[in-house]
């Protein structure tokens, strides 16, 4: 499972939101889905929906923003996308403590074997059969600039000059862009997480 956080989707980061399939995108209710998108292998939504508790998407959203998030067997990543300090790291290793904490199976976890995936939050099917995998699909970006550098060492006409010329105005139309969307939806999670505080602290 993936959860891939649209704030850092940005050209560092390599545009990892592209890399999935969307036929592989959990959507889910709440302001968790507009700050992540979530992709699974097929027939394991029930899986998902287990681990992702109200609890544990919270917390990733007011402390794990920044970072994207693999869980691979009984394996978890996490992704950062610039240098961290020491003074960072040292915090980051409480944070992932604790979302291990939030994403444990607790008792009143429900398994049921033959439910046909039914997409019940906090019940998990038990399916060992075949394997499952996320399938990639393709980097946009990644095949722009290999077009651009392959246009480069043809023989310079007007027709490979005038393509390179196409090509990076638009690998720099698409920079742009995403830099405009991410600035939005960072003001849109700053305000969203402020909300949730103040409501935190009325309370």
């Amino acid at each position: 499972m993936i959860i891939n956080s649209k704030i850092n989707n940005d050209i560092s980061s390599g545009g990892n939101l592209d890399l999935f399939k969307d036929q592989q995108r959990l959507t889910l209710e709440g302001h968790f889905g507009d700050f992540f998108d979530v992709f699974m292998p097929d027939q394991t939504q029930s899986e998902v929906l287990t681990i992702l508790s109200p609890n544990s998407m919270m917390y990733v959203m007011q402390e794990l923003a920044d970072y994207d998030i693999e869980i691979n067997n009984n394996r978890l990543y996490l992704y950062t996308y610039r240098h961290l300090k020491i003074t960072e790291l040292e915090s980051l290793i409480a944070k992932v403590d604790r979302l291990l904490a939030e994403l444990w199976l607790r008792k009143e976890d429900v398994r049921n074997n033959n439910i046909n995936n039914a997409m019940v939050a906090r019940t998990a099917t038990y399916n060992t059969a075949g394997k499952r995998s996320l399938k990639k699909g393709v980097n946009k970006i990644a095949v722009l600039v290999i077009v651009i550098y392959v246009f480069s060492y043809l023989p310079e006409n007007s027709f490979s000059g005038l393509g390179v010329l196409v090509l990076v105005i638009c690998l720099g139309v698409i920079s742009v862009k995403r830099i405009f969307r991410n600035a939005l939806l960072r003001r849109k999670y700053e305000r969203t997480i402020g909300q949730y505080k103040q409501k935190n602290n009325q309370q």
